[in-house]
């Protein structure tokens, strides 16, 4: 029995999959007829499914008005007690159903995050008496695929495996092609080389029969940027064009079917890429600036594959070292999270009881214990030796995204779903203090270096500093047009940057929340910023490119090109002369931190690169990736 009963014409058939997706990723179970064969045989089926639901959401739309299955299912639906009418156009829905309450999805774009959803997912909690439990990081994958196809994928195409499976051989065949370039490109012609990347997709594209008016308006699809609203004739959609069309403009995107394979353990070829022949200075730094030298990169490197971490069943969410640089952990969907030596790759420990996802996993300062932050609506401590159980925090009433130690190792603070921040006593768990006055979910929240505050990101458009000691709220950052991603102290803790999938990043006043800069020039989402380890410069990650900022007037420093179709994470080297950026086209990279040039390629990842890090002393970067794996690399 599913939650959720889809009542739908099967000319939307490709907008009920994607809205499927979505109310499962918030928690509910969802049955339509897709993938029954046609006839009245599957009338009985159809019929016990919807008598069974809790919810029965019919669509009506401009192909639905005069279907008599429709109908009949709303007639049925209306009799049960659940029907729940949604307006998929700006119409009205047919005779005998007008004078009901009606939910208008007409101007909802797809965003699986938006705010377009509530009042539906209002409606279905009432139908179901069941609250939604959103599981971010799904959300977060299926926004993805929202952000780079628009209402293409919404209101018009099906996404089915078959063609999945044509869009994923281009994209392979697409990304062998580019490094074969790469690999042969002349040192020097390194920017050429990036030039004719870049202009790859838009001359496929331009070669791709015109089915589609509102193509080129949705390659440009991020954030609120408008789409026009279009709707196939019925005989378009079966039509080969269309489908050529979507492919072609799909090989460019980030999105690509689930993989669950057993990889091999042999090491994976590693591609250095071209670089500059001498170190190359930072540009010089804008008046007042508190960039205090350049930093230079070697010139060449060339890293090796050490070891391919194996053993999670699901994807690696997230991989990071212990403070010394002797321990890697790994946090995953398998629920669990595992300890690993840096040293010969062996699995020391695997971190059993959580009942969901994993979303985090990071050691303590003095790197004694772990916390792990979990879909399963808590936070655990471990001992980092032994792996035993210190302490479970429960109180979030929904995800926990996020969960880091305070500098002293004293405080644990956590983000959720349940538009909350809380701060933990590290030692037994109790709770101190519940940050409150978010009003969507709270991506992430982590100390000020000294300890003594809190910045909090969220989905309200919105960050926050707080008191850290009492959870009092001392500033809200105000200023942000969509989802603010993440937030985090310079290291001197005086300012602040955000990333938001408005396309910008912003510095702000940690003291008293005033802006001093936007930095404007990306064009998708941002989905993370940091500071560099002295705090003049800021890396940001977005579409597909990286770029470098002046951390004091917001003045673009360097933009790391195009290599890849959407960058999920960039972080500083230890000396802050090297970045890491990881992707979605299976490849982590390295880049030389001062002006931009790539230094080298890790290669060997099946799926996404979901995080990627320096260790302590900059000599390892450790990978964790939707493989299943993570893999350790050696930086020569």
């Amino acid at each position: 029995m599913a939650d959720v009963f889809i009542s739908y014409r099967s000319l939307r058939q490709p907008s009920v999959r994607h809205l499927k997706r979505v109310l499962e990723a918030h928690g509910y179970s969802v049955w339509f007829d897709y993938g029954l064969l046609s006839g009245e045989e599957f009338a009985p089926v159809i019929e016990r499914e919807l008598r069974e639901a809790r919810a029965a959401i019919v669509i009506w739309c401009r192909h639905s008005q005069g279907s008599h299955w429709v109908r009949e299912e709303a007639d049925l639906a209306l009799a049960l007690g659940n029907y729940l009418p949604v307006l998929l156009d700006p119409i009205e829905p047919p005779f005998g159903f007008r004078r009901l309450d009606t939910i208008d999805l007409s101007a909802w774009d797809g965003d699986p995050r938006g705010p377009g959803l509530d009042r539906l997912l209002e409606q279905i909690s009432k139908k179901t008496g069941r609250d939604p439990a959103p599981q971010y990081k799904t959300l977060v994958e299926l926004q993805l695929v929202w952000r780079d196809t628009g209402r293409i994928a919404w209101a018009a195409l099906p996404l089915d495996e078959k063609l999945a499976a044509q869009i994923e051989e281009k994209r392979k065949a697409a990304k062998a092609q580019a490094q074969e370039a790469e690999a042969q490109a002349p040192q020097g012609a390194l920017a050429q080389a990036q030039e004719a990347e870049a202009q790859a997709p838009q001359g496929a594209l331009a070669q791709a029969p015109r089915a589609v008016p509102a193509m080129d308006a949705t390659r440009n699809a991020a954030g609120t940027a408008p789409i026009p609203s279009f709707v196939l004739p019925e005989w378009v959609v079966p039509a080969g064009a269309a489908v050529l069309a979507l492919v072609m403009l799909l090989i460019w995107s980030p999105w690509k079917p689930e993989q669950r394979v057993v990889y091999e353990p042999e090491p994976a070829a590693v591609e250095p890429a071209p670089a500059a022949e001498a170190p190359v200075a930072a540009p010089a730094p804008a008046p007042g600036s508190v960039v205090t030298e350049p930093v230079t990169a070697p010139a060449k490197i060339t890293p090796r594959l050490l070891h391919v971490l194996k053993g999670h069943g699901g994807y690696v969410w997230s991989a990071a070292f212990s403070p010394d640089g002797s321990q890697i952990v790994t946090g995953s969907s398998d629920h669990t999270a595992r300890i690993w030596d840096a040293k010969t790759g062996a699995l020391r420990a695997t971190l059993k009881g959580h009942g969901g996802w994993v979303f985090s996993a990071a050691f303590s300062p003095d790197g004694a214990r772990i916390v792990t932050a979990s879909s399963d609506d808590t936070t655990r401590i471990w001992n980092a030796q032994d792996s035993t159980l210190l302490a479970t925090l429960r109180g979030h009433k929904s995800n926990v995204n996020s969960a880091s130690f305070s500098p002293d190792g004293a405080r644990i603070v956590t983000a959720s779903d349940d538009k909350t921040a809380r701060i933990w006593n590290a030692s037994d768990g109790t709770l101190l203090a519940t940050l409150s006055g978010h009003e969507r979910f709270v991506n992430s929240a982590g100390f000020s270096p000294d300890g003594a505050r809190i910045v909090t990101a969220s989905d309200d458009k919105t960050a926050r500093i707080w008191n850290a000691s009492d959870g009092t709220l001392l500033a809200t950052l105000s200023g942000h047009e969509r989802f603010v991603n993440s937030a985090g102290f310079s290291p001197d803790g005086a300012r602040i940057v955000t990333a938001s999938d408005d396309k910008t990043a912003r510095i702000w006043n940690a003291s008293d929340g005033t802006l001093l800069a936007t930095l404007s020039g990306h064009e998708r989402f941002v989905n993370s910023a940091g500071f560099s380890p002295e705090g003049g410069r800021i890396v940001t990650a977005s579409d597909a490119t990286t770029r470098i900022w002046n951390a004091s007037d917001g003045a673009l420093l360097a933009t790391l090109t195009r290599y890849s179709p959407f960058v999920f994470s960039a972080g500083f080297s230890p000396d802050g002369a090297r970045i890491v950026t990881a992707s979605n086209d299976d490849d982590a990279r390295i880049w030389n931190a001062s002006d931009g040039t790539l230094l080298a390629t890790l290669s060997g990842h099946g799926n996404y690169v979901s995080s990627a890090a320096f260790s302590p002393d900059g000599s390892q970067i450790v990978t964790g990736s939707r493989d299943n794996t993570a893999r350790l690399w050696a930086l020569e």
